[in-house]
C-alpha cells in the first residue's frame, strides 16, 4: 500500500506464519508515525546543509517532496 514514505506491505500481505510475532507488533512495525517523520525531515535538512552547493539538487527535491506528502497524510497513514 502506498504511504507518505513509500510503499509498505498491506495488512495480511506478508506470510508470517513461521514467526512468533503478534498482529499488534506487525501493525506497529508497519505504522508510519507522521510526526516522527516530520521531525526526521528537519534533521535530514540540517544534515544536507553541511554539503552546501555540492549536494545534488535531486536530494533536496526528494526531501521537499517527502515533506509535502507528510503534510498531506493522515496522522496514522
Amino acid at each position: 500500500m502506498e504511504t507518505a514514505i513509500g510503499y509498505l506491505p498491506a495488512k495480511g500481505a506478508l506470510d508470517l506464519s513461521a514467526l512468533d510475532v503478534s498482529e499488534a507488533a506487525v501493525d506497529e512495525l508497519l505504522r508510519v508515525d507522521r510526526e516522527a517523520w516530520i521531525q526526521e525531515t528537519e534533521s535530514i535538512r540540517t544534515h544536507f546543509e553541511k554539503f552546501g552547493d555540492r549536494l545534488p539538487a535531486g536530494m533536496s527535491e526528494e526531501l521537499e517532496s517527502l515533506k509535502q506528502r507528510l503534510s498531506k497524510a493522515s496522522c496514522h497513514a
